[in-house]
């Protein structure tokens, strides 16, 4: 089977594309999260805890809270350990200043 010219442009055009429509896809997913805030995971954290602690800056309730958690961070609840990388609800350009205030003042108390 003898390839023509055409068929090898084809070929390699195709693979072109198809990896920068891949790397495209893939930055555009991961960039979705720099616009939330991220917190590192204390010792004798829980979803549960998480939640009480910034329920005023999110509007979920627990289960949205929860299900939000483990969609955007690909993990599940019960496996969340002191260390870990999290993405909150909520949004870093809009609620920093409340963020701030609010850690601030719970380190204060």
């Amino acid at each position: 089977m003898k390839l023509s010219i055409e068929g090898l442009t084809f070929y390699i055009l195709f693979f072109v594309l198809l990896i920068g429509l891949t790397f495209a896809f893939t930055n555009t997913l991961n960039q979705g999260n720099n616009d939330y805030v991220q917190i590192t995971v204390s010792e004798g954290d829980s979803l549960w805890s998480l939640n009480e602690t910034y329920k005023e800056l999110h509007p979920y309730d627990f289960e949205e809270f929860v299900n939000w958690i483990e969609s955007n961070n690909n993990i599940k609840a019960e496996s969340i350990k002191s260390g870990d990388q999290l993405v909150l609800p909520i949004y870093f350009e809009k609620d920093v200043e409340r963020f701030t205030a609010f850690v601030t003042e719970d380190l204060n108390e």
